[in-house]
């Protein structure tokens, strides 16, 4: 499934990759990517591990997160902080654009807010 995403991603954009929750914790703190899409049945940290440290910690709580899995969980992952959850087997039709959106609404708020900063 991993690779499946990165050709997804990898058409468009710039994509990491882990092989686990923690992996992919340790990647955001040093990184601190424009955006994290994950699984929750993840190797050791579960997706709502990952999901609940993100958006704990400080240097990471404002990196939109896209969650997909084939569980229903869509309401919980909300709850935790997720910015977007995709049902599987929907992902392919729905999950560039999804990334596509809220890669766009990120980037219009930090120039938003970079034009409201003093010269």
């Amino acid at each position: 499934m991993r690779e499946a995403l990165i050709r997804i991603l990898g058409s468009e954009y710039e994509v990491m990759s882990a092989e686990d929750g923690l992996a992919g914790l340790e990647i955001a703190r040093k990184v601190r990517p424009d955006l994290i899409v994950t699984e929750l049945l993840l190797p050791g940290m579960d997706g709502f591990q990952l999901l609940r440290r993100l958006k704990e910690e400080r240097e990471t709580r404002n990196i939109p997160v896209v969650v997909f899995s084939v569980l229903l969980a869509a309401d919980r992952c909300r709850r935790m902080g997720a910015d977007a959850f995709v049902e599987k087997p929907h992902h392919q039709d729905v999950l560039l654009p999804t990334v596509r959106n809220l890669l766009e609404k990120r980037h219009r708020g930090a120039r938003d807010v970079e034009g409201t900063q003093d010269p």
